[in-house]
């Protein structure tokens, strides 16, 4: 499969998405060739650098050498609600609300 992949990046130009909708569409019955874009995407980033990896990586849309880390929860910058409160510090008599 790999040869494939290699070849529809380089010939064909395709991105990884059109690959491996294009694998689905050929072998429904076949769940060995269905393989999502982001495992495209971790093969061509898991290659030794050598003139392969170069020539793939080339051939993805942004041609970037290295793919970014997304943040993570704790990174964002998410708004803070100024003196919250959690559900344990609300009054008794809402306890009997329904």
């Amino acid at each position: 499969m790999s040869d494939r992949v290699v070849s529809m990046l380089e010939h064909r130009q395709w991105s990884p998405e059109q690959i491996a909708e294009k694998l689905k569409r050929e072998h429904p019955d076949d769940p060995s060739m269905h393989v999502s874009h982001e495992t495209i995407y971790s093969w061509v980033y898991a290659q030794p650098r050598n003139r392969l990896k170069r020539l793939l990586v080339s051939q993805l849309r942004q041609g970037k050498p290295k793919r970014g880390r997304r943040a993570s929860a704790s990174n964002c910058s998410a708004i803070q609600v100024p003196d919250h409160q959690t559900i344990h510090q609300r009054p008794a008599e809402i306890e009997g609300l329904q």
